[in-house]
């Protein structure tokens, strides 16, 4: 049984709370990709972030999977994301986010998982 309506949203400012330290989801996790349409690196890892999506729903610990085209939606200012893909997890329990800046891999995302994600 999955624990998100769906495997993964598509996400816009309104999503996000005026303080930017969580998001208007009913979710207590959302990992959020920041890409940018015609980005390689962004390219190149979508099948591991629809592969870590669709997976990480099925297992003990929930996590929501959302996703923010920078082309799309004016939020890199406001948000400050510099480069692309940004990965943060929104915590929104405690309301802390944690920014990724470890390897594209399944394996490396899925350890800052179970690092940052409470059952």
């Amino acid at each position: 049984m999955n624990c998100c309506d769906v495997v993964i949203y598509e996400l816009s400012d309104k999503d996000f709370s005026d303080d930017g330290k969580s998001l208007n989801v009913r979710s207590p996790y959302m990992l959020v990709l920041f890409k940018m349409n015609g980005c390689p690196h962004c390219e190149h890892f979508l099948p591991t972030w629809e592969k870590l999506a669709t997976n990480y729903q099925q297992g003990k610990k929930c996590v929501c999977f959302g996703e923010v085209e920078i082309t799309k939606r004016n939020v890199t200012k406001v948000r400050d994301v510099h480069g692309f893909p940004t990965i943060r997890l929104y915590n929104n329990v405690n309301k802390r986010v944690y920014e990724y800046r470890g390897d594209r891999s399944y394996n490396d995302v899925t350890k800052f998982l179970y690092t940052h994600v409470k059952e």
